[in-house]
């Protein structure tokens, strides 16, 4: 009887429940967003009784989606997010905010393989500057 309050402890407890939801969304990550060299979530507040997390946060490091540059870094925070279990989808989000990192060796080799392009060079510069030499 003990074993079996325990593997209940540890199931219905939010440390569980949150790691089960971050590998589930992690497992999703490469089809949604893009494949990449790694991708580490966090899950804070999870809940299986009403589908819920408090936040989410995601990090991704050199996402390659088709037909766009390689981001170097992505990160996205989600407050208040709710889940459809069934069809592993999130169903509503009460706020979100996300910032991608892209390096100038990457935005100059995806301008470079369009072929419209034979060579560009960028110099980005703070706080949101590009200039683009082609």
């Amino acid at each position: 009887m003990r074993p079996l309050f325990l593997a209940l402890a540890l199931l219905t407890s939010g440390c569980s429940v949150s790691g089960r939801v971050a590998s589930e969304i992690e497992a999703v990550l490469p089809e949604a967003i893009g494949p990449a060299e790694s991708y580490d979530v966090t899950v804070e507040g999870a809940s299986l009784r009403t589908s819920s997390a408090e936040r989410v946060e995601i990090v991704g490091l050199r996402v390659a989606r088709e037909g766009a540059p390689v981001i170097d870094r992505f990160e996205a925070v989600l407050d208040d997010v709710a889940f459809d279990r069934d069809k592993k989808e999130v169903s509503s989000v009460g706020r979100a905010r996300a910032t991608a990192r892209v390096l100038a060796p990457d935005l100059e080799a995806y301008l470079s393989a369009q072929g419209q392009v034979s060579r560009a060079t960028l110099t980005l510069a703070e706080p949101d500057e590009v200039l683009v030499r082609v």
